[in-house]
């Protein structure tokens, strides 16, 4: 009973910091604010979460989970090869958009979150790599894409996205963000499909 306690407390404290690093951003967050949002005090918040920097981690480790959870839906549907890709695509921006963390400290240019949750950036980049060659893979094996390095294409498609994560995170006009990400997904189809 207690270990239920706590691990509800911590989850607390973990959806309160979200919301609280989301609001006010890593740097202007304290420890002390995320007490006091979650009725909690400080020594309790630390009794779970070493310092900021940990939190952060967390925080940001639970957001990319969530983003995971999506994405192999997406990957696991029965959906053809360039459906798919195509769904694939636009699901993985429209949720990095709304990650409220994620996106915050990709459109402040937050350079301390490369050094902070770039072990989780790369878990979850090697992963997202796993899933796209799934799909490339599937496309391949039903005549929808050409037979290629899976590995390759897969990784040119993810460096690909992740260069456009910025640019629709930062641009406001999202008829723009769209337009972008619609062409983006054309010339990435045609570039892999079969001819």
């Amino acid at each position: 009973m207690f270990r239920n306690n706590t691990k509800d407390t911590k989850e607390l404290i973990l959806k309160i910091a979200m919301q609280v690093f989301a609001k006010y951003g890593f740097q202007k967050t304290s420890i002390n604010d995320i007490a006091n949002a979650a009725f909690r005090s400080k020594g309790s918040v630390h009794y779970y979460f070493k310092n900021k920097n940990e939190l952060f981690l967390k925080v940001v480790e639970k957001e990319f989970q969530l983003l995971r959870t999506e994405l192999e839906i997406v990957a696991m549907s029965e959906l053809n090869g360039k459906l798919k890709l195509t769904n694939y695509i636009i699901t993985r921006m429209k949720i990095l958009v709304k990650l409220s963390y994620i996106s915050d400290a990709i459109k402040n240019g937050y350079m301390d979150y490369e050094y902070f949750a770039g072990k989780i950036r790369k878990k979850f980049d090697d992963e997202e790599i796993l899933l796209v060659k799934g799909i490339i893979s599937n496309g391949i094996i039903n005549g929808e894409f050409e037979e290629r390095d899976e590995e390759q294409t897969a990784y040119v498609i993810v460096s690909a996205l992740k260069g456009l994560e910025e640019l629709l995170m930062v641009n406001i006009k999202c008829s723009e963000c769209d337009i972008n990400l619609d062409y983006m997904i054309q010339v990435l189809l045609k570039g892999i499909e079969k001819r």
